[in-house]
Formats: C-alpha cells, sequence, structure tokens
C-alpha cells in the first residue's frame, strides 16, 4: 500500500496527491474499524467504508481528468 503511494507521488501530478493521501488514510480507517469489530452490517463499517469509496472515487476522476490534458 505503502509502496503503491510513493510510486504515485513519484509521477503524479501535484493536484492527485492529497486525493490519494485521502484514499490511504480511509482505507487505514477502514482497517481500524475491523480491528476493533466492526463488521460489513454495523454502522461503524458503513461509514468507514462509504469514506473509501468517496476518497477513492475522487482520487480516479483527478487522474482521469490529468490523463486527458
Amino acid at each position: 500500500m505503502y509502496e503503491k503511494q510513493y510510486r504515485l507521488e513519484l509521477s503524479a501530478p501535484p493536484a492527485v496527491l492529497p486525493l490519494a493521501g485521502n484514499v490511504l488514510a480511509a482505507l487505514l480507517a477502514l482497517r481500524d474499524a475491523v480491528r476493533h469489530g466492526a463488521r460489513p452490517m454495523d454502522a461503524e463499517y458503513n461509514a468507514a467504508w462509504a469514506k473509501l469509496y468517496e476518497a477513492r472515487t475522487a482520487l480516479l476522476g483527478a487522474m482521469r481528468s490529468s490523463l486527458q490534458r
């Protein structure tokens, strides 16, 4: 996970980098929720999953935008 972020930081435009950080933070938050016992039908799990989905969607949009230039 950290290796992929590092590779992205080396090649992505600066506008994409904070969004990649958001995805990593959201993924770690989901991991932590699961570590603390959250399961897929729990509100805590679903909230963490939704944040990850939103962060990932924003990152993919920015990456697609940067490739179209």
